[in-house]
């Protein structure tokens, strides 16, 4: 992805409030200063899941993963449960 459109889709999340970008600076005695962030969502109080990381780092087929989520996106709130 083009360093701009990751830039350009930070700044549109952080001025809508759904992103929070904490910089943090420590000194490296070989490298000078080094600038880290940390990169914050905000909740949904409603209609959400969490997806851990490790769901990417599966080998499913892209129709395998689209219905997985699908799926998960029905059930009710940070649960695989389903009414």
């Amino acid at each position: 992805m083009d360093e701009r459109t990751i830039r350009r889709v930070i700044k549109r999340l952080k001025d809508a409030g759904y992103l929070t970008v904490q910089t943090t600076v420590k000194e490296d005695a070989n490298r000078g200063f080094i600038k880290r962030n940390s990169y914050f969502i905000k909740p949904v109080i409603k209609d959400y899941f969490f997806l851990d990381n490790s769901f990417f780092k599966q080998n499913y087929s892209a129709k395998i993963a689209g219905f997985l989520l699908l799926l998960k996106a029905i059930c009710l709130n940070n649960t695989n449960t389903i009414q």
